[in-house]
């Protein structure tokens, strides 16, 4: 194996020493490692471009995105960038679009509505730690990340998720998923993909 990228001594010491289960994901922005919350190991990881690299999805009438994974590995997050368009649960009213969800105040600060799923649907992203109920339907809020962010960088999931070559994931607005009031929602948006892998 070839010699482990640099580690900030602080970050290695976190890991080793257990005082928090799993770096914060947004540092693995900038780091190359990461630390396993089960064995407290460091482990190299990369980002590995979807198949398509970009992808189109909607807010209503189920114009979900969908997409496949390139290789069998270990995925740790998902992370989406804005390419063009946007998605609005309001038509109507332009003050409402976004990159990300819904700019309807009312309801939470940022109500991101972006959501990571299975191919059958099965909510995967974001954890249920950062979510909130509406009348049956999820939005919810990132510390690192905004309804205008020009990426969108998930949570980590709890333990890496093992994947297959070529399994599907799907990319829903929330209100489309869960049908809920979604009869005005409008528009599309292009976004560009990639999965973090342990190498």
């Amino acid at each position: 194996m070839s010699e482990a990228p640099f580690v900030p001594p602080v970050f290695l010491s976190i890991c080793l020493t257990k005082q928090l289960p799993v770096l914060p994901c947004i540092l693995f922005t900038q780091l190359t490692l990461f630390c396993s919350k089960s064995t407290h190991h460091l482990y190299p990881v990369r980002w590995i471009q979807m198949t398509p690299s970009t992808v189109c999805f909607g807010a209503r009438d189920d114009s979900y995105g969908f997409f496949r994974t390139a290789k069998a590995g270990n995925i740790i997050t998902f992370k989406l960038t804005y390419k063009s368009g946007y998605v609005t649960c309001h038509s109507s009213n332009p003050s409402y679009q976004s990159k990300w969800g819904c700019l309807w105040n009312r309801l939470i600060p940022n109500q991101m509505a972006t959501l990571i799923t299975d191919k059958n649907r099965n909510l995967l992203l974001p954890k249920s730690d950062f979510l909130s109920d509406y009348w049956g339907c999820k939005f919810y809020s990132l510390p690192w990340a905004t309804t205008e962010s020009p990426q969108l960088l998930f949570d980590n999931f709890s333990t890496p998720l093992a994947v297959e070559t070529k399994q599907e994931f799907q990319i829903w607005y929330s209100e489309d998923l869960f049908k809920w009031g979604y009869g005005n929602n409008g528009y599309e948006k292009t976004l560009g993909l990639q999965y973090f892998v342990l190498s």
